[in-house]
Parts: C-alpha cells; sequence; structure tokens
C-alpha cells in the first residue's frame, strides 16, 4: 500500500486539551443588582452544561449594575467591563493548580 495512504489524515488533537464553557457579559445582565455570581449558579441557569466544568466570562455584550463573579478565567475585556460597572471579578481554582487561585500563581512566578 502506498505511504500517502497509510498515513493518518487530518490534524492533531491534544490529549490535555483544555475546554472551557464560555459565558458572554450579555447573559449576566439579566441578574439582579449586586448578585454572586458563580458556575453553580450559571448551569443553575441553563448559561451553561456543567456547574463542575472550568468556566470562561467573554466581554460580549454590556453589564449595566455592579456583579459579583467567580470563573476559572475571564477575558481582559470581561474584567474591565465587570469592574467599570462596580463589580468583581475572582478567579477560581483550576483542577490541578497548586495555588488557590490562577492570579496568585502569576505572582509568584514573577517574583522569583
Amino acid at each position: 500500500m502506498p505511504l500517502v495512504r497509510r498515513i493518518p489524515k487530518g490534524g492533531f488533537t491534544p490529549l490535555r486539551r483544555t475546554r472551557y464553557q464560555v459565558v458572554n457579559l450579555a447573559s449576566l445582565a439579566s441578574v439582579e443588582k449586586g448578585a454572586d455570581l458563580s458556575p453553580k449558579d450559571f448551569a443553575e441557569k441553563g448559561w451553561i452544561r456543567d456547574a463542575e466544568g472550568l468556566v470562561k466570562i467573554l466581554g460580549d455584550g454590556d453589564l449595566p449594575h455592579a456583579v459579583k463573579v467567580s470563573a476559572h478565567k475571564f477575558s481582559k475585556n470581561a474584567i474591565e467591563k465587570i469592574e467599570k460597572a462596580g463589580g468583581a471579578a475572582k478567579i477560581l481554582a483550576t483542577p490541578g493548580s497548586s495555588h488557590l487561585d490562577s492570579g496568585e500563581a502569576k505572582a509568584a512566578g514573577s517574583e522569583k
């Protein structure tokens, strides 16, 4: 059989791919002012499928009021919009991370 037919076609799929469930700021605009949101709340509202999975907040849309949001990852634009509205963005620890949150891990790495 020719070599071309024996070589697999298609791209490479990494075995340890990190997949995030995405929530946009436009969805967060529908909650009440001052709410404290976590991945469990996102799952209850139907914005994500798995409350135990990793969640990333994207900055698509506007946030009219202050909301405290906890997620595993945020886009820069999302953090800016949340803080501009008077809310707070808390980064949760990802599985396998040795620090409490990613912010501490980055800060500890820069001190060395």
